[in-house]
């Protein structure tokens, strides 16, 4: 669903999770950084890379637990529905491989079970859109 929070300017991010609860969580605790902006979300993959492809976005925020194809294919249709898009990964697998396929397929970065969400949030704090890449 695409949202009209009143900040249209800063960090464009699209929250992509099948709970309802965790994309509204997320939104509003995005909302609280003045430079970050939840432009949409999406409860579906397949939905979610129109979505992606018509607002490209910055950041596209995604939990991937239940992929639709490898973790890597998720992370590398998403790169190409929009190119210039940050992926950042929200995931249950903390097997190495898996994040390094992740990683070699686009990913900018993963916060697994085993990470800490501050070293995530650094990540997500350093990307300052467009003008920056």
């Amino acid at each position: 669903m695409e949202r009209g929070f009143p900040r249209p300017a800063g960090i464009r991010i699209v929250i992509v999770d099948e709970h309802t609860l965790l994309r509204e969580v997320l939104g509003e605790v995005l909302l609280a950084e003045d430079d970050f902006c939840v432009t949409a979300d999406s409860a579906d993959f397949e939905s979610s890379v129109a979505l992606i492809a018509r607002t490209r976005p910055d950041i596209v925020l995604i939990d991937i637990d239940k992929p639709h194809g490898s973790p890597g294919g998720v992370v590398r249709r998403l790169r190409e529905a929009s190119p210039r898009s940050v992926v950042a990964v929200l995931s249950m697998y903390d097997d190495a491989r898996i994040v390094q396929e992740m990683i070699r397929a686009g990913c900018a970065a993963t916060c697994t079970r085993a990470s800490r969400g501050g070293i995530w949030w650094h990540h997500c704090g350093a990307w300052r859109g467009p003008a920056s890449r």
